[in-house]
């Protein structure tokens, strides 16, 4: 591509009540209403998450699977998976599955080619931070790609990205001038990916954010806010645009079936996976916003409303979990009937009366009005509540009592439940939505470590969980100085320890992925 390519013709829409999402023509018929969610959590959450899809493809349940939605680090994971180059073998880079008791020390040290856990082992943050000192708001979009994408051949910065060939044609009949090369495209037999960001409106004095939306055919926020845009005369949200026009001018005119033509901001670095990892995972980019005059690295886009689509106004965009860490909101709003939620926090499901109740706040925020790291305002966030419940806080108390209860046993906790939706305006959410959720959460298990049979191994994890609390893992620093890096160990055991989840539980997990969502007292290792 190149200048006199500029301009494109990209398709609009605007998000209206049984609004029908461009995907559904794309997604086979043989996928069941069901998706899954990977939580936020840096590198503690990325391994995590390829254990999950390790397992899940392991018991050939992931081509049942209608979406993925992820935020942050489950979406650094999520990404390359999704857009796995097709000379890459799936058990390359999700690795080998082994059941607990035959899993060996040995395992965890093997770097292999094209294995997502090396390359998570291989990262060097803050150092190429700094060799990419010169790419102004797209330091950290480069310094992702480095780490998550290029070793598994999908870190062109040129390339933009689609979901399959059926849609690149459909592209490539409005713009004559971009080539099949031009684009990355999903794998085969992918749930379609949801990831999650955040527009941020921000000066040192408020915040206003809202829920950003990026997947392979489109991008956007859904609900529409009248002049809450930059000095009051910019409209944000409203619907979606395709998202290889992403980061445009505002439309220069419309044409027919809803399309309009845009220029494109940059030539070289149009808006790629890179940035889709950066605009999911920029944990400080509002705080460095806000605070320092200067942009230092972190992802920029230009925006403008599909509903009233007058003006382009670059914002800020950050961390998906400064509204939903857990991802579960974007596939209420698309009424999935069954959702699997992974949540990769770092809290270790404490007892009952340690500070902020020991369960993961990701969970809580979704029920609970509060406040959190005084900047971050969560109290619009209610979306659920439990069949039968008035207040929404009721149900968590009985979910976050139950998962409790389940780690102090041992057992993975994991709990079934079934929800209606709480109807929500700022994320488009309609009330009334019945939906069953199978709730994940990270936690050491001793049912699991009595089962490991390498004495080398068992005493390394008990290592592990001395000196850094494995599995809970801090976001930052778990190996000091080195920011989010994970030895190469740490990164493969957490990958086999949220494959045993699932392994333990697979009845449990065939079930809920059919329709039939009860847990049974016996699918526990002993």
């Amino acid at each position: 591509m190149n200048n006199n390519r500029l301009h494109v013709h990209i398709k609009k829409w605007t998000y209206t009540k049984n609004f029908k999402f461009p995907e559904e023509e794309h997604i086979p018929i043989e996928k069941k209403n069901v998706g899954i969610a990977f939580s936020g959590g840096g590198n503690r959450s990325a391994p995590l998450t390829i254990g999950y899809l390790r397992a899940l493809h392991h018991f050939d349940l992931i081509k049942y699977v209608k979406y993925q939605s992820s935020v942050s680090g489950g979406a650094w994971a999520g990404i390359p998976y999704t857009f796995l180059d097709p000379s890459i073998e799936d058990e390359q880079f999700l690795g080998e599955f082994k059941a607990p008791e035959k899993l060996s020390f040995k395992d965890i040290q093997d770097v292999k080619d094209f294995s997502f856990t090396s390359a998570v082992a291989e990262t060097r943050i803050l150092d190429d931070f700094l060799k990419n000192l010169d790419k102004g708001d797209e330091i950290f979009a480069k310094v992702l790609s480095n780490v998550y994408l290029t070793p598994f051949l999908l870190g062109e910065t040129r390339k933009l990205f689609t979901l399959n060939q059926a849609s690149l044609e459909t592209i490539q009949s409005k713009n004559s001038g971009l080539m099949s090369y031009d684009f990355y495209t999903v794998a085969k037999d992918r749930p379609y990916l949801i990831v999650n960001s955040v527009l941020s409106r921000s000066n040192p004095l408020k915040v206003r954010r809202y829920p950003f939306e990026i997947t392979p055919l489109y991008c956007g926020i859904p609900s529409y806010h009248k002049n809450k845009g930059s000095w009051g005369k910019f409209d944000i949200g409203g619907g979606y645009v395709e998202s290889f026009g992403f980061d445009s001018d505002a439309p220069q005119d419309a044409s027919e079936d809803g399309h309009v033509q845009v220029r494109l901001n940059k030539d070289i670095n149009r808006f790629g996976l890179g940035d889709v990892m950066a605009a999911t995972g920029s944990a400080l980019g509002e705080y460095t916003d806000r605070f320092f005059p200067l942009n230092p690295g972190f992802p920029e886009f230009k925006h403008w409303s599909p509903k009233n689509p007058e003006r382009a106004k670059e914002y800020d965009f950050v961390d998906g979990g400064y509204l939903d860490n857990t991802g579960v909101i974007a596939l209420l709003r698309r009424k999935v009937e069954r959702i699997i939620v992974f949540v990769n926090g770092s809290t270790g499901l404490n007892p009952i009366d340690s500070k902020n109740d020991g369960v993961s706040n990701m969970i809580r925020l979704l029920f609970k009005k509060e406040n959190h790291l005084s900047a971050r305002d969560f109290s619009g966030n209610i979306v659920l509540k439990e069949v039968g419940d008035t207040k929404p806080e009721e149900s968590y108390d009985r979910l976050a009592e139950e998962l409790r209860k389940l780690h102090a046993e041992g057992r993975p906790a994991v709990s079934v439940r079934k929800y209606k939706t709480v109807a929500n305006k700022l994320y488009a959410i309609e009330g009334g939505f019945e939906v069953e959720i199978m709730w994940v959460h990270n936690g050491f298990s001793n049912a699991w470590l009595n089962t490991i049979q390498d004495p080398v191994l068992k005493r390394y994890i008990l290592e592990q969980r001395k000196d850094h609390n494995f599995p809970d893992f801090s976001t930052f620093f778990t190996n000091g100085a080195k920011v989010i890096d994970l030895d190469v160990e740490q990164s493969n055991l957490m990958a086999h320890y949220a494959s045993h989840v699932i392994y333990v539980l697979q009845d449990t997990f065939k079930r809920f992925i059919s329709g039939d969502a009860v847990l049974e007292e016996d699918a526990v290792i002993s």
